[in-house]
């Protein structure tokens, strides 16, 4: 593979977006198929979830070795992430993985191999660049890459130590906030006795969104108390429906009482 070829492999390798994925049985979801370019597709699909659904509308599902539970009032946007990240995995991930495979001709490796292939191919391409820029000494373009390849695994390792610092940080501010949020709920719903008691997606709002468990709890109700309204109004619809069939059916037997009575009448009158 010539210099021009190893760069272009190392400059356009693209950026495999990493998203979590849930699937319901492994169903594949999308209306088309995603093509594959480079053969056949070794890449591990995504952890599947073994998904149930209980009396009441409650859907329990197994995945990372947890059990979870999704209230039916949280059920239709549990299940559109579900589609959706299952959509993006199968149209965003795996199209990028087989480019990887096409860029560094490992078409039929899995994964671990055509990261390593395009590790090779860049630091040959980097070897040859600082050969070529210190004249053709070796041992000063070996001494480069050593400097170079030092520098990138500090500064990861400085990122990487800076990151889990700001993730601590996060994580201790919203611990504090879910804590004095929760003393603020447990004074208006005494009824809630521990935080762990919270519907799961009461405390997934208040930490994804912003917003406060109180305002998160409050929506939880609103939404369960118009999933109930709306499962009243059917059931009241579908009652007056049948009363409304069977009066009908009173009704049209009481009219062929009335007229089998009015012809009895007649036939009397007419013939006897």
């Amino acid at each position: 593979m010539n210099d021009v070829m190893d760069m272009t492999v190392c400059d356009t390798a693209p950026q495999v977006e990493q998203t979590e994925s849930i699937t319901a049985g492994g169903a594949p979801v999308g209306d088309e198929a995603t093509p594959n370019t480079g053969g056949a597709d070794t890449t591990p699909p995504p952890e599947t979830a073994d998904v149930q659904s209980e009396a009441g509308g409650d859907i329990v599902y197994r995945f990372n070795h947890e059990t979870r539970t999704v209230s039916s009032a949280d059920a239709p946007e549990f299940i559109q992430k579900l589609l959706k990240s299952q959509y993006d995995y199968e149209h965003k991930v795996v199209p990028q993985l087989d480019r990887l495979r096409a860029l560094t001709g490992a078409a039929d490796e899995d994964l671990g191999t055509v990261v390593e292939k395009l590790q090779q191919v860049c630091e040959e391409a980097e070897y040859r660049d600082f050969l070529e820029k210190s004249g053709g000494n070796e041992e000063i373009a070996r001494g480069l890459q050593e400097a170079a390849r030092r520098l990138r695994n500090e500064r990861a390792t400085t990122t990487a130590a800076w990151e889990t610092e700001q993730a601590d940080a996060a994580r201790e501010t919203l611990t504090q906030r879910m804590g004095e949020e929760f003393a603020r709920l447990q004074a208006e719903f005494p009824e809630i006795g521990e935080f762990s008691d919270l519907p799961e997606s009461v405390v997934r709002e208040a930490s994804e969104q912003g917003i406060s468990l109180f305002d998160g709890y409050l929506r939880y109700l609103y939404r369960n108390s118009r999933n109930a309204a709306a499962t009243r109004s059917a059931e009241e619809k579908a009652a007056a429906a049948s009363v409304g069939s069977l009066r009908g059916e009173a009704e049209a037997v009481e009219r062929n009482d009335d007229q089998s009575a009015a012809f009895s009448s007649a036939f009397r009158k007419r013939f006897l």
